[in-house]
């Protein structure tokens, strides 16, 4: 017969550990989900121009240098979320540049 080795812990113990592994999973699965959904989330001129505090034209300069790639949908441009993470790098470097 195999060493199987059960430890003994009380009921009350038992359940703390239970509810302790149960939360982490819940956890990274919200966690996951959100990422998920944020790498899917695409945004418009005026979304990134509340989101930066910045102007139209701003966005449009940035976009027009190539710092913001954004896809044309209709007549409505859409920036997605991976896409602004990138161009945020960009902008910081552009302007550690010029300082």
């Amino acid at each position: 017969m195999s060493g199987l080795f059960i430890p003994s812990i009380t009921e009350d113990a038992y359940w703390q550990q239970l509810k302790e592994i149960l939360t982490d999973v819940v956890r990274n699965e919200v966690a996951a989900f959100r990422q998920q959904n944020l790498s899917q989330k695409k945004y418009t001129i005026k979304e990134i121009m509340e989101l930066f505090h910045v102007s139209r034209a701003t966005v449009l300069n940035w976009r027009a240098r190539g710092l913001l790639n954004g896809e044309r949908i209709g007549r409505q441009v859409y920036f997605s979320h991976e896409e602004i993470e990138k161009a945020l790098k960009s902008i910081k470097k552009y302007h550690l540049k010029i300082a």
